[in-house]
């Protein structure tokens, strides 16, 4: 079992699974674009008060101005984007762009009830 948990830790775990925050935001089209002063008010919020979290055990955690919430998260099989269970319930997959020891580069895609983004983040505290 031990042997187990221990060949779970892959390297991309271990880049994914810290806390980062948001560098930049660009916005994807989307059959619901939201209008330009609406894309920077988001954007300034996600740059400024938000940060999450990745865990080995699939905890995912998101920090909005101290307003914590917690969900899970796993890879999908070629861990090349990610599966979150979002608040309202539903399972969203994302696109891993880029993942460095540095940087984090994910596209969230546009949906029908949601503007779709790529965030451009840096790790909170380098491992």
């Amino acid at each position: 079992m031990f042997c187990w948990l221990l060949s779970s830790c892959t390297s991309t775990e271990k880049l994914l699974c810290r806390t980062w925050r948001v560098d930049d935001v660009q916005f994807l089209p989307s059959a619901t674009p939201m209008n330009d002063k609406m894309n920077e008010v988001l954007a300034e919020n996600m740059k400024t008060k938000l940060t999450f979290t990745f865990q080995a055990d699939s905890v995912y955690k998101v920090n909005n101005n101290g307003k914590e919430t917690t969900s899970k998260w796993w890879f999908a099989k070629d861990k090349k984007s990610f599966y979150a269970i979002v608040p309202n319930g539903s399972t969203v997959e994302s696109k891993i762009e880029s993942l460095k020891t540095g940087s984090f580069t994910v596209v969230f895609p546009p949906s029908e009830k949601m503007t779709g983004y790529k965030l451009i983040c840096s790790p909170v505290t380098v491992k």
